[in-house]
């Protein structure tokens, strides 16, 4: 809950996104965690581990999505 709360305030950086999605994806949220390390991933700050993880976890999530 703290994570989501520090994502939603105003000039969150893509850590904060990124880390929301590490929990999601532990949660097995996977639809919600790919939304957040994409969000992650678009920001300013991103760094090359948070591009390539959004891109596997928008597949992943693909996916699953596939396979229900």
């Amino acid at each position: 809950k703290l994570l989501e709360t520090s994502t939603h305030r105003r000039n969150a950086p893509a850590r904060a996104w990124y880390n929301l999605g590490v929990a999601y994806e532990r949660a097995g949220r996977f639809d919600t965690a790919a939304t957040s390390f994409g969000r992650a991933a678009q920001m300013p700050d991103a760094d090359s581990q948070m591009q390539q993880t959004a891109q596997g976890a928008k597949a992943l999530s693909i996916q699953v999505n596939t396979n229900q």
